[in-house]
């Protein structure tokens, strides 16, 4: 890939690709995607977003994806939108799982211990 014969073959494989997928219809696009491991991409998420992140490209293109579900998720309620999406029992029972993280290490912590204590006194 360093040479230039590599990276021109490399170039002409993303054309090829990006034609490829750009001419498939959506329906089996969408039913090979079904087909994925999540678990697995959901994984690989972080790193996706922070790398587009640090690209002007790429944060145009995220800005234009949080537009575009505004436009048509924007007047609901975030409940209503994460029900929609089928994520609101296993979301509020992670968040249930954090919080009571928290919860614990905040219990532990001597100073958390002292404001209660001032806070209740009042």
């Amino acid at each position: 890939m360093a040479s230039d014969e590599g990276r021109a073959l490399a170039e002409k494989a993303r054309r090829q690709l990006h034609e490829r997928i750009m001419t498939t219809p959506a329906k089996t696009i969408l039913a090979d995607f079904e087909r994925l491991p999540l678990d697995v991409l959901f994984g690989f998420a972080p790193a996706t977003v922070a790398m587009n992140a640090a690209s002007p490209l790429g944060r145009a293109l995220m800005r234009r994806e949080v537009e575009a579900a505004l436009a048509v998720e924007g007047e609901r309620t975030l409940a209503e939108v994460l029900d929609g999406a089928k994520v609101l029992p296993p979301l509020r029972a992670y968040l249930r799982v954090q919080a009571e993280g928290l919860l614990d290490a905040l219990l532990v912590e001597p100073r958390f211990g002292d404001w209660i204590a001032r806070w209740l006194a009042e």
